[in-house]
Parts: structure tokens; sequence; C-alpha cells
């Protein structure tokens, strides 16, 4: 911990971010295979999806916030919120698992 800081105001500078984990260990590439996580991604995603973005992100107190933006514009799912609401959070689109989570 405490390595990885983030590289600019965007990524935070006081936030750490290890990048591909499945390269640090056999413990990363077991759970990118694992059947039960395929499954829920195989219903969520379209078909031959791409799983790229195996990170951890620990952010730190008295981190600026980020910017509200969306990391997933290459998918067509709708969404029933725009970026900029500050509202956005974990139900913005059904069926989804997981989210940001904004505060106002």
């Amino acid at each position: 911990m405490g390595t990885y800081r983030g590289r600019n105001p965007f990524e935070g500078l006081a936030t750490e971010r290890v990048y591909t984990l499945v390269g640090r260990g056999k413990v990363y590439e077991d759970i990118a295979s694992d059947q039960r996580l395929l499954a829920i991604l195989d219903r969520l995603l379209a078909p031959n999806y791409l799983l790229s973005a195996d990170h951890a992100i620990c952010i730190y107190p008295g981190e600026q916030a980020q910017a509200v933006h969306f990391d997933d514009v290459f998918y067509p799912f709708p969404r029933r919120l725009r970026a900029a609401d500050p509202r956005l959070g974990p139900s913005r689109r059904p069926g989804r698992v997981g989210g940001a989570r904004i505060r106002a």
C-alpha cells in the first residue's frame, strides 16, 4: 500500500491504483476466470466482451472528488440518468450489479 499513487489529478494524487492484477499472481487469474463471475458477465455484457480492467483502487482520506463520468461508454446499456446527475448510484441501470456512488 502507498506505492502506486495516481499520476494526475483525474486519477487522484491521494488514490492508489494497482493495474493488471492478473499479471501479479495466480489468485487474480483464478478470480478473472471464475465460472460464477463469467456467468454474471455473460448476462450483463454484450457478446464477445473483453474483460480488461483488472485493477484495484484505494481512495485515501483527503482525496479530491473525481469528475462524474462513465467508464463503460462502449457498451450499449440504456441509462436512466445523465452522468452529471448527482443522484447517480448503483441503480442507474436495470439489472446492473454494482455501480458508482456519487455524493451530492
